[in-house]
């Protein structure tokens, strides 16, 4: 006969645990590392062959170059920056091939900047250097451009181009140093009188007097 149901009240066998992992267990092994940044492995023969993916499309771009379609030189140029393998010391012919388009359309700040980032990779790579120079120069940064030019006198020490600037360049940045002070004392002036004048005054309210045995100077007031 079938067992008798259990009275009112009586107590049960508890059904026993499922089965498999406790869902409110406190396991953070399942997650670890799916967060985690995947680091992108290259073998050496898919780095040969982005290497040389990376030189066809540089080709590319020389062809264009010379045949004056700057803006897909400058295409082809970022496709194989984007193209070469990590590491690729190939990489700053790429962003200095580029900058030579940028330079002769006249956009300098994007050939500063590429020129930068190949000299990042190769230090020694002269093209670059005259590159920045030039745009440096067409931006009025003249200082930075003496500072480019004298580079690459000292990897070039007969480089007709870099020695005439080395003549030609240090006045004008002189002078426009000298400019530039005068500009921001201008400017210094113009704000300490808006200040003093708040209280019936200026700065030629103020002479400044050297002592000649010390060569420091004092403030007198004068009205």
């Amino acid at each position: 006969p079938p067992a008798a149901a259990p009275a009112s009240g009586s107590p049960t066998t508890p059904a026993p645990p499922p089965s498999g992992p406790d869902p409110f267990a406190d396991n953070d092994d399942s997650d670890a590392g799916s967060n985690a940044e995947v680091e992108e492995v290259w073998t050496p023969e898919a780095a040969r062959m982005a290497e040389e993916r990376a030189l066809a499309l540089k080709e590319e771009g020389n062809e264009l170059f010379r045949a004056g379609a700057l803006d897909d030189a400058v295409d082809r140029y970022t496709k194989a920056v984007a193209a070469a393998p990590p590491g690729s010391a190939a990489t700053a012919v790429y962003f200095s091939n580029r900058a030579a388009c940028y330079l002769l359309q006249e956009r300098h700040e994007e050939a500063v900047a590429d020129c930068s980032s190949a000299l990042k990779i190769d230090p020694e790579y002269v093209k670059a250097y005259v590159r920045r120079a030039r745009s440096r120069e067409a931006l009025d940064r003249l200082r930075g451009a003496l500072d480019d030019w004298t580079e690459v006198a000292k990897r070039q020490p007969k480089n007709p181009t870099a020695v005439a600037k080395l003549r030609s360049l240090p006045p004008l940045v002189a002078e426009q140093e000298e400019r530039q002070k005068a500009e921001a004392l201008g400017k210094l002036k113009d704000l300490g009188n808006t200040i003093l004048g708040k209280f019936g005054m200026s700065l030629d309210n103020f002479q400044m007097v050297q002592d000649p045995a010390t060569g420091g100077y004092s403030i007198n007031f004068k009205q």
